[in-house]
């Protein structure tokens, strides 16, 4: 694979405190690529080096095969992108806006850019108004629309679905999808919120305390053939012999008060609650976690306390 962003050991510090530590990472062209982590975990801090927007302490970032350090000008000619929240000249229309950047990044048949990109991201009929009207969510799209106009190879969204609507978060999904399928776009995403990754991206990377403590493929980290599975019964010492009887006791984890913990896969489960049934043990609930989904939502709940794990 010729990765078309490539992080080799990159740290930065401030003082003592590490923002990123030790950054090891390769995003393939053509693929939607999850940066997912608590807020405060090093994602802005880390697109921010790939953008060049901040020198890493040590370390070597690469992009499209090329040094970002001796390139810069040639790589970011080639990037969109949304970090943080989009700035404009708000006395400005969002069409002035959008013309004013186009002519600073030398964009190519400007105008017909600019239609292309008001109807990508649904701001077609309200482009000529001041953007000190846009809600925050119609300068978000304002953003991604500038982020696109120059026909960027790669683009960086850092947590781009911030103030929208439900709708507007399906119609950004849906345009992130169709610049991977239909325009062959690479799209780094950032976020905090692992269905939003799982939903779209390709690949993914966890980053913990300014670390890379997961990284892989999507179907691969979020799959169901490994759950811990919580079957809340009314008698777990019967249950558990029932399971062992039928040679389903590989599956036990452990028995706790009213329940049982379980490591299966999705398929399992109805036979598990089918074999239950006809032992007349009832079953009160059942709660299903991926591995990988239990881990995120400890570090997100308490990154204070949570130990980093090794996902091979």
């Amino acid at each position: 694979m010729n990765p078309i962003v490539q992080l080799q050991g990159v740290s930065k510090k401030y003082g003592d405190f590490a923002a990123v530590d030790g950054m090891n990472l390769q995003v393939a062209k053509g693929e939607v690529f999850g940066f997912l982590g608590p807020n405060g975990a090093g994602k802005s801090t880390t697109l921010r080096m790939i953008l060049s927007l901040i020198k890493p302490t040590t370390g070597s970032i690469s992009l499209f095969g090329l040094d970002l350090h001796q390139h810069r000008n040639a790589i970011l000619g080639r990037i969109g992108c949304i970090v943080e929240k989009p700035d404009f000249y708000l006395y400005l229309s969002g069409l002035d806006n959008l013309r004013l950047f186009g002519r600073m990044s030398h964009t190519r048949q400007l105008n017909e850019r600019i239609e292309t990109v008001l109807h990508l991201v649904g701001l077609k009929g309200r482009e000529k108004d001041r953007v000190k009207t846009y809600s925050h969510g119609m300068k978000q799209r304002l953003g991604l629309a500038q982020a696109l106009l120059h026909e960027p190879e790669l683009i960086i969204l850092d947590e781009p679905s911030t103030g929208l609507d439900p709708q507007g978060i399906i119609e950004l999904r849906n345009l992130i999808l169709h610049l991977k399928n239909d325009l062959g776009k690479t799209v780094i995403l950032s976020s905090h919120i692992l269905s939003e990754i799982e939903m779209i991206a390709d690949s993914m990377v966890i980053i913990h305390r300014g670390k890379a403590v997961v990284q892989g493929k999507v179907s691969e980290l979020l799959s169901h053939e490994d759950l811990q599975v919580d079957v809340q019964v009314d008698d777990p010492a019967a249950a558990e012999t029932a399971l062992h009887e039928s040679r389903l006791g590989h599956l036990i984890l452990e028995r706790i008060p009213g329940a049982l913990k379980l490591r299966c896969a999705k398929s399992d489960i109805p036979q598990v609650a089918r074999l239950l049934t006809d032992k007349g043990i009832a079953i009160f609930g059942l709660q299903a976690t991926r591995s990988l989904e239990d881990y995120f939502l400890r570090i997100t709940a308490s990154p204070e306390k949570a130990d980093i794990l090794a996902f091979k």
